[in-house]
């Protein structure tokens, strides 16, 4: 099985952050597996964020709720891989978590050998995934301006996609107008795989909100690792 990329995009609470400590990152990587020329991507995205669809292209919308709202509380997005693919560690030893508030994770323009694997697909077309648009009216062009309340934007090309573990029930509540839908089930973890990337390795870069003017951490490019097993750390 060819090796894979595991990157969990998380919208809430750090279970694993305590476990990033004591990695510094190298360029150089661990050793690559011998002739690679591609590999495949799967990102793996948890929470109740809302997903956009556009040519060619999927956006992840990850929420930062309103911080005048009563119920307020902060969400963390973050990226989480195993350190061992930018790091000299031993595989499952340790994770890298890299902050996203704020900015765009866009991984739409990597090359990747197996066109037409894999598309775009509608929203109705996701099992048991909800479709939030109808609850944000004014969402407009999520790549020219940036949504009221957005904490992250992850940009994802075409692909696979799995909804596994649905769960609920679930009590969606729009303002205006007033509406209450209720959910037996509904996902909140969505798997998207990405076959054949072309390459060896994968160059990966944050960019900041159009009106922001921060400077995104620098990071080392992925390489796949080798093993043969594909089995997760």
């Amino acid at each position: 099985m060819i090796a894979r990329r595991d990157f969990l995009f998380q919208t809430a609470g750090l279970a694993a952050v305590g476990m990033v400590g004591g990695c510094t990152p190298s360029p150089a990587g661990p050793e690559p597996r011998p002739g690679a020329t591609s590999f495949d991507l799967e990102i793996k995205v948890t929470g109740l964020c809302m997903l956009v669809p556009a040519p060619s292209k999927m956006h992840v919308l990850m929420v930062a709720p309103a911080k005048d709202d009563a119920d307020y509380e902060p969400h963390y997005p973050r990226v989480f891989y195993d350190a061992a693919h930018d790091c000299q560690v031993a595989r499952g030893k340790y994770w890298r978590a890299v902050p996203l508030e704020r900015m765009v994770l866009d991984l739409s323009g990597f090359p990747s050998g197996d066109s037409g694997f894999g598309s775009i697909p509608d929203i109705s077309e996701i099992k048991n995934l909800v479709d939030l648009r109808p609850y944000t009216p004014t969402l407009g062009d999520v790549e020219a301006t940036t949504p009221h309340n957005l904490g992250a934007r992850l940009t994802l090309p075409p692909g696979l996609v799995d909804t596994p573990d649905p769960r609920g029930p679930w009590k969606l509540v729009a303002p205006s107008p007033p509406q209450t839908t209720d959910l037996p089930l509904a996902a909140w973890y969505v798997v998207w795989t990405v076959k054949g990337i072309v390459g060896s390795e994968l160059p990966w870069t944050l960019a900041p909100f159009k009106d922001d003017h921060v400077t995104p951490e620098p990071l080392a490019p992925l390489k796949p690792i080798g093993g043969g097993s594909g089995a997760r750390p």
